[in-house]
C-alpha cells in the first residue's frame, strides 16, 4: 500500500491501542476469503490447528494442542452470503463497559 512504508518492515496497527506496534504474527488475526474456494476463514492465531470440529453445516473449528481455537472457517460463503459484497470489510470495536 502506498503511504505506508512500515507495511513490511515488521510493523502492524494495533487498534485496541491506536498505535504501531511490532508484529508477532501469534498476535494477528487474519480474514481471509476464497472466492475459488467459496470460503471465508478466520485466524485467531498461528499457533496451527491440531484438530478440527464441524459446529455446524459448512461452519468448522480449529483447535491447538492446548484446546483453543486458532480458527473458524466457513464453507459455501456465497450462498450463505449472497448479497454480501466481500471487497468490502468493515471492522468494528464494541466500546468496553465500565464494572458496575
Amino acid at each position: 500500500m502506498p503511504g505506508m512504508p512500515w507495511r513490511n518492515e515488521g510493523y502492524v496497527w494495533n487498534g485496541w491501542s491506536g498505535r504501531l506496534s511490532r508484529r508477532n504474527a501469534r498476535d494477528i488475526m487474519k480474514l481471509k476469503i476464497d472466492r475459488q474456494a467459496d470460503t471465508l476463514y478466520l485466524t485467531l492465531d498461528e499457533s496451527g490447528a491440531v484438530e478440527s470440529e464441524e459446529v455446524a453445516p459448512g461452519i468448522i473449528v480449529d483447535y491447538n494442542d492446548k484446546r483453543q481455537v486458532v480458527g473458524i472457517e466457513m464453507l459455501h460463503l456465497s450462498k450463505r452470503a449472497p448479497d454480501v459484497e466481500i471487497g468490502r470489510l468493515l471492522f468494528e470495536m464494541v466500546p468496553a463497559v465500565a464494572a458496575r
